[in-house]
């Protein structure tokens, strides 16, 4: 009789790839924890035209009680599902976890922690041995069992990847995160009573920010730990659950995604997937809910904009059930009715934030906001205001493929190595959004009587982020459109004189690099086939031309710091040397030394005050008052 089943996955040739997540290792090994009572040899070999697989296994069970996969590392591969053999195997799978993927400071935090349960669990059954042989007073009081620690969520996921991560969450069998908190305290208090321990807050619930349990958070050995137990959730008619104590299976099963539902059980050394699809959908990168997808989501909507939006981080596909539930309308009407637009516009600026801004990383808004449009989100998301009517029916499949030709700006070879279109994140994050509001610019609506723009109304009311975010996308998707506007009207952008050019700079505003940028992106031909990867024109367009001529001509002429001129001498200078008290004509004077600054960037004093004794013979009507609009009646 075999004491272990082994089964064994060689690959024998993978597809190369450019970019790819570190994932399964190229050979792992699956061991039954049950005692076998059948031998069975068996060989199943599958070959594609892009993967071969040879599936080797010696197996014996009539049921897997667990299994256990022993890897590395994974790297990321190309496949259809591997055919499940085990097909009486629970749905919870346990797989060894491989140690060596652990930093030196997770090791020692992890084991800290696993001693801290140790002594916690020591301490309460002294406490429970402490209470009297008397077999009665006893048994109102149950055993004590030592807490089971698992590293749970996003942290679990990245590890699995090969992806750094510094955020872990603790999840607790038999306690609350703080009595587990001051657990950790009491332990280093023992320890070390001269050091002041480590301190504790607690994150109170907040179901409009998606906390929906109390949970404790500190520093362990300088790593940032949150502690919380296990809970089971029930959804009534508002996306905010009512929560208690629950099993590892519940909790697995409560979570957003299949892929965020696995457990590092530090007590065990094991890695838990509780629903036995976490580890499978994230070598097939895939992105699905444990549950129902049509239930979960009418439980909380917002999860549709997170299966999107881990979908474009990590660039998997959605699955088919997830994307039937998403279309259905009363889904879209619980995300627009029972979502807040707080929580909304952060998991949509969360499709931008990629950790690192690479050429790759450019997919991943573009990506998202493909997935939104094919899910017919974006006008869920980006409702019109009341009153304002559709102009153009593609109105959104302009923007979406606006915003697509970011993407493609940052292959231009005339673009990839200038340090001017070098962007922080959150810069990259307003050119992605000014040029896909770059069509609405001529879209308004009325607040308190006046004009309003339509993209400030977007990111103000239907997102609610910053005034900052709704000034500067405002002014990316104007500033793009006043800079195309300007090159179609000149024949030659080399015969531009300094004025001309400084000039528009400052109409574009301090962001016109940004501009510029999203310029360009409009002036690439239409995309004809992949949205995502297609190829750059063999030839650039007119507009392109002149735009890099006209980027040239600004370069030659040291205009790029044009917004930051000042007028050489300020309002009461320029009143004293006029002799004259201050007044609506200053306003206009003091564009007038801009003018001239950009015009002569060597001008001095001295030739300014002359300029402005010369400005009241050229340009008397500047100094005239303009009339009263509200002249007063005269008394009778």
């Amino acid at each position: 009789m075999l004491l272990n089943s082994k089964i064994k996955f060689s690959i024998l040739r993978r597809k190369t790839q450019s970019r790819s997540f570190r994932s399964f290792s190229d050979h792992f090994t699956v061991s039954s924890r049950s005692h076998l009572q059948k031998t069975i040899q068996s060989n199943y070999t599958t070959h594609s035209n892009r993967n071969n697989y040879q599936f080797q296994t010696k197996s014996s069970l009539n049921r897997l009680n667990a299994t256990s996969i022993d890897f590395r590392r994974f790297s990321s591969f190309e496949s259809k599902p591997i055919k499940r053999i085990e097909e009486n195997m629970e749905t919870k799978r346990e797989y060894s976890w491989d140690s060596s993927s652990l930093s030196t400071k997770e090791k020692e935090v992890f084991d800290l922690l696993l001693q801290v349960a140790e002594e916690d669990y020591q301490r309460k059954i002294k406490k429970w041995n402490e209470r009297g042989d008397n077999q009665s007073e006893r048994s109102n009081q149950s055993l004590p069992t030592k807490t089971v620690l698992r590293a749970a969520g996003g942290w679990v996921r990245d590890k699995l990847l090969g992806v750094e991560s510094h955020d872990i969450d603790i999840a607790l069998d038999n306690c609350q995160g703080q009595d587990f908190g001051r657990a950790i305290i009491e332990y280093q208090t023992s320890r070390n009573p001269s050091k002041e321990p480590t301190k504790m807050g607690v994150v109170k619930s907040n179901p409009d920010q998606s906390k929906h349990l109390e949970t404790a958070t500190m520093k362990v050995l300088d790593m940032d730990i949150d502690f919380c137990n296990l809970r089971v959730e029930t959804y009534a008619d508002s996306r905010i659950p009512t929560t208690g104590f629950g099993s590892p299976k519940e909790d697995a099963f409560r979570r957003d995604l299949t892929i965020n539902s696995l457990f590092y059980n530090l007590n065990e050394d094991i890695l838990e997937d509780f629903t036995g699809k976490g580890v499978q959908d994230l070598k097939n990168k895939l992105i699905r809910t444990p549950l129902s997808p049509h239930q979960t989501f009418l439980d909380d909507p917002l999860r549709v904009l997170r299966a999107v939006r881990f979908a474009s981080r990590f660039s998997y596909h959605l699955d088919t059930d997830l994307c039937a539930a998403a279309l259905l309308p009363q889904v879209k009407t619980a995300l627009s009715q029972k979502v807040s637009k707080e929580r909304i516009g952060k998991e949509l600026m969360g499709m931008f934030h990629h950790p690192r801004v690479t050429k790759e990383s450019m997919k991943s808004p573009v990506y998202a906001f493909k997935l939104l449009r094919e899910l017919e989100l974006l006008e869920i998301i980006f409702p019109l205001p009341q009153g304002v009517e559709l102009k153009d029916e593609r109105l959104f499949d302009v923007s979406m493929e606006r915003m697509a030709q970011v993407k493609r700006v940052l292959s231009l070879p005339w673009t990839e190595e200038k340090e001017d279109f070098v962007f922080t994140k959150e810069e990259m994050t307003w050119i992605f959004m000014g040029a896909f509001f770059s069509n609405w610019t001529e879209y308004f609506y009325l607040k308190k009587g006046k004009q309003e723009s339509v993209i400030k109304y977007q990111i103000l009311e239907s997102l609610k982020l910053s005034v900052k975010d709704a000034e500067s996308i405002n002014s990316i998707a104007n500033s793009c459109t006043i800079l195309l506007n300007f090159i179609n009207s000149k024949e030659k952008i080399s015969e531009c004189d300094r004025k001309e050019l400084g000039l528009l700079i400052r109409q574009m505003g301090k962001l016109w690099k940004c501009g510029f940028y999203a310029a360009l992106a409009i002036a690439l031909p239409p995309i004809q086939k992949e949205l995502l990867n297609e190829p750059l024109p063999a030839e650039e367009t007119m507009q392109m031309q002149k735009l890099k001529e006209w980027f040239v001509r600004v370069c030659e002429l040291d205009l790029k710091l044009s917004n930051d001129l000042t007028p050489l001498l300020n309002g009461t200078e320029a009143a004293a040397v006029l002799n004259k008290s201050s007044g609506t004509w200053l306003t206009a004077v003091q564009a007038r030394q801009i003018e001239w600054r950009l015009t002569d960037p060597n001008l001095d004093v001295e030739k300014c005050h002359q300029l402005l004794k010369l400005l009241i013979e050229k340009e008397p009507e500047i100094f005239t008052p303009p009339p009263d609009r509200n002249p007063k009646k005269s008394k009778k």
